[in-house]
């Protein structure tokens, strides 16, 4: 996740923080409150917490690697050869046909 801005991945610690230290609060409260009265701590609130934390996250860190540029250059020049260039701007390149290989005839098939 280094394509992330390091402000955005923070922003997810300090919400797990902060959900953190809401269920440490919550659980002291329940702690202290006898068996028979309505409980704080409810297991709906929990997941719902939860989920708006895992939306905020996934949100955050969906964020798509920026592209590569294509890396078709003269390692002499440094520059953008004439198939290089035209590649780069979307046109078509002619190719060459790869030598053939008489080898390949010679060979055994079952």
């Amino acid at each position: 996740y280094g394509h992330i801005a390091a402000e955005k991945l923070g922003s997810i610690v300090t919400a797990c923080a902060a959900l953190e230290a809401w269920l440490k609060e919550m659980v002291e409260k329940q702690g202290k409150m006898a068996k028979h009265e309505k409980p704080v701590l409810i297991c709906a609130e929990m997941e719902r917490r939860s989920q708006e934390l895992a939306k905020t996250a996934d949100e955050i860190l969906k964020e798509p690697k920026p592209a590569l540029r294509p890396k078709v250059a003269d390692e002499k020049e440094g520059k953008l050869g004439e198939e290089g260039a035209a590649q780069a701007e979307g046109k078509d390149v002619e190719m060459e046909e790869a030598p053939k290989n008489d080898e390949a005839a010679d060979m055994e098939v079952d």
